[in-house]
């Protein structure tokens, strides 16, 4: 086996790993794969000619999202903060360090390699959360609870139900499912090139795992992602003038009811707001942060915790209002550069813009996971030419 293919086998195992084992409670084996593959990227340089070290300008972005900023972060934990820091800010140190890996996607066959294996990989997640909910749907209860114990005890997923207005919800929730905003896309935009049976069903399977999740993001997001590609069509502008307002109409309970506030989930970040309100309030806080991984009594869930599902306030907590504006430059710098470079069609832009909205209450921004397709996304940002998804699979 050729060290290419060595290669190719630790990525596919990295992306397996962190797409259907996130919580790295069954195998454990996520940093491991993760250090391979960057072993053989090293080796890759001196012994492959066709692999080569990035542009300055990715190794510049790389480095400041995986080094920098974290150490600044465990800094000022250390030097402010130190008796409220716990192990958790080495931990997510860790996390930002996933980010490496992105720097040893070369050669270009090794990052379409990449780009595809996501997508498949995203296509099988989606199968696998519509079977979830088939089967939870026909097996008998004792079954199911085993399924439900599983899924809770190793992070993978939860299953059950929400009401939204009286509506019952399926909640088939895969904890990665927020990456199929960059599946849907990916083939919506094939759609407006080639439109067939093998698109259409691919489409489909994408919006089912999204939509079964339950979660308002997820619901929300796979109905927003097709509206916007039908609004760049002069024909799907009238579908949505036809059909929006009937939405709205029909929908308008479902919708107050998954922003009320009294709702359980809502009421908790409402509770987070009031939290970071206190937080914010002493200039020094504001100013340079808590610092990461920094712990913080969350009166909504009544218990001390060192992260919360609102990632962008989190960012501010930990870096403070300057150093978390510059941040917030980085994470939105890719989108940004897709929009000036790319089709408006591209579903990397699509789909990164729609990761950025729902990770606004998803602190999976933030996670080893999400560093890992944040390093992606960087990756095909900084490449020569982007890759379309007509050719990539």
């Amino acid at each position: 086996m050729t060290l290419t293919s060595l290669r190719k086998v630790a990525l596919f195992l990295l992306f397996f790993s962190a797409i259907f084992e996130p919580a790295d409670r069954v195998f454990g084996m996520k940093v491991e794969l993760f250090s391979l593959f960057v072993l053989l990227g090293v080796v890759a340089l001196f012994v492959d000619e066709n692999a080569s070290i990035p542009s300055f300008p990715q190794l510049l972005y790389v480095f400041a999202l995986a080094l920098v900023f974290p150490a600044f972060g465990l800094a000022v934990s250390l030097v402010f903060n130190p008796g409220s820091m716990g192990t958790d800010g080495l931990q997510y140190f860790k996390s930002h360090l996933f980010l490496v890996f992105s720097i040893f996607l070369t050669p270009p066959s090794l990052l379409d390699f990449a780009e595809k294996t996501f997508i498949r990989l995203l296509v099988l997640l989606g199968h696998v959360i519509i079977a979830l909910f088939l089967i939870s749907i026909v097996v008998p209860l004792p079954i199911y609870d085993a399924i439900v114990i599983f899924g809770n005890h190793s992070g993978m997923f939860l299953l059950g139900q929400r009401e939204y207005a009286g509506v019952h919800f399926p909640t088939t929730y895969y904890v990665t499912s927020p990456l199929l905003v960059f599946c849907l896309p990916y083939y919506l935009e094939r759609a407006n090139r080639q439109m067939d049976k093998r698109t259409l069903y691919m489409i489909a399977v994408s919006f089912a795992g999204l939509f079964l999740s339950g979660t308002r993001n997820n619901i929300l997001i796979s109905l927003l992602i097709p509206a916007y590609y039908l609004l760049l069509h002069r024909r799907g502008r009238v579908v949505l003038f036809l059909t929006v307002p009937l939405v709205i109409i029909l929908g308008a309970s479902v919708l107050r009811s998954m922003f009320d506030p009294e709702d359980v989930s809502n009421a908790a970040k409402l509770a987070y707001l009031s939290d970071y309100s206190a937080i914010f309030s002493n200039a020094k806080n504001l100013l340079i942060g808590q610092g990461l991984g920094t712990r913080f009594f969350a009166s909504g869930l009544g218990e001390v915790v060192s992260i919360t599902e609102l990632s962008y306030f989190e960012v501010i907590r930990t870096y403070g209002i300057f150093v978390g504006a510059a941040f917030f430059l980085y994470l939105v710098y890719p989108l940004f550069a897709l929009v000036r470079a790319c089709d408006p069609r591209y579903y990397v832009t699509v789909g990164y813009a729609a990761y950025l909205i729902e990770s606004y209450s998803n602190p999976y921004l933030l996670s080893s996971n999400g560093m890992l397709v944040l390093g992606l996304v960087a990756s095909l940002t900084f490449s020569k030419g982007p890759r379309r998804a007509a050719d990539a699979g």
